[in-house]
């Protein structure tokens, strides 16, 4: 199994946007839990959009 380390920043912060945590489906699914009903267009009904902006070592103060 791979995993992407860099997502670990993203997750948290689409999970906040869409108002589901996806890292707790994410884990239900690997351990073959049963999901629940996520309607597939959920994403675009949120009313709010999000930026992820890249934070590099030497931007920091």
């Amino acid at each position: 199994m791979r995993l992407n380390i860099r997502a670990s920043r993203s997750m948290p912060f689409v999970s906040k946007l869409i108002k589901t945590n996806l890292i707790s489906l994410a884990a239900r699914a690997v351990l073959g839990k049963p999901l629940p009903n996520i309607p597939s267009d959920k994403w675009k009904k949120t009313l709010i959009h999000g930026i992820k902006v890249p934070q590099f070592s030497f931007m920091r103060a």
